[in-house]
């Protein structure tokens, strides 16, 4: 069988382990610094393509796509022992980008089209839940990623 075709069948055999890269900036006596994290919500931590992604207890559920970009999604993760608590704290701009996902072989298959910015954040004592907002080009009148001159004469 197929991972495509496990990932579809609902005997509970497939579970979806995504490698996630939370990251914000901030200024710091006139110096920018990065927090970076880098999670995989498994038992064990692994690396891909150089980065080690440590495991952590979270919850990634995308929202649908719209014309193929990001639809937004939730993040919901631990704040036990990790740096998520400093990040929301210090960063005023934090970004959520879905790596890849291992699949139930071992193998992790590349992601590259959910990274997710605005949204908002909501912290208890042991959870940090980002809800992160659909891609705000969506909203123009015209967006230039869907429109063109070819599709929509006379207006763009």
């Amino acid at each position: 069988m197929s991972a495509f075709s496990k990932l579809f069948s609902d005997d509970g055999t497939y579970s979806l382990h995504y490698l996630i890269h939370l990251y914000g900036s901030y200024k710091s006596s006139g110096e920018t610094k990065t927090i970076e994290m880098r999670f995989i919500n498994d038992t064990q931590s692994c690396s891909f393509k150089g980065n080690e992604y440590t495991a952590e207890a979270f919850n990634y559920t995308p929202n649908a796509s719209e014309y193929g970009l990001s639809g937004g999604g939730t993040l919901e993760i631990s704040v036990v022992g990790n740096q998520v608590i400093e990040l929301v704290e210090l960063c005023r701009s934090i970004t959520l980008e879905i790596v890849g996902c291992m699949l139930s072989d071992g193998s992790i298959t590349e992601l590259k089209h959910f990274r997710h910015k605005n949204g908002t954040i909501k912290v208890n004592r042991n959870t940090a839940t980002f809800n992160f907002n659909r891609d705000e080009r969506l909203d123009m009148t015209f967006p230039a990623l869907i429109w063109n001159t070819r599709n929509n004469r006379g207006n763009s």
